[in-house]
Order: structure tokens, then C-alpha cells, then sequence
């Protein structure tokens, strides 16, 4: 179970990570235009990629959250 202040410090974690992510000098990793995916150039999926995973997991660690709060209610404590 999570407090708020874990909750919290997950949440400063991830904007990190995610700011040095999509940062120049990871991102010119991915910059090659020879490199394709289905099509799709490498940066622009690595970043979608990154940025939908990165959502999901701010997602899942907030409904988490709520779920914990719920059944402290619950539980009166």
C-alpha cells in the first residue's frame, strides 16, 4: 500500500525520468532517417512509444493511489 508522500515521490521520479528522456541527447539516439517502423521514422515512435507508456504508468500508480485511499476510508483508518 502507498501513502500520499510515496505516491508523491513516484510522481517526482517519473517527470524526471521523463525530462531526461525527451531530452536532446537521448533523443539524437533515435534521430537516424534511414531507420523505419512500419513506416514510421524511429523518433517518432520511440517518442509515442515512450510517451504512452510513461502515461500508463502515471495512470496505474493514480488509480493505485485511489484504490488504497478507498479502502482506508473503508477501514476507518
Amino acid at each position: 500500500m502507498k501513502t500520499g508522500l510515496a505516491t508523491h515521490k513516484t510522481m517526482i521520479i517519473l517527470f524526471f525520468l521523463g525530462v531526461v528522456f525527451f531530452n536532446y541527447p537521448i533523443l539524437s539516439i533515435f534521430s537516424s532517417k534511414d531507420e523505419m517502423i512500419f513506416g514510421i521514422p524511429l523518433l517518432y515512435a520511440a517518442v509515442f512509444l515512450s510517451w504512452g507508456v510513461l502515461t500508463g504508468v502515471v495512470a496505474w500508480i493514480m488509480r493505485t493511489g485511489e484504490a488504497d485511499d478507498r479502502g482506508m476510508e473503508e477501514n476507518g483508518t
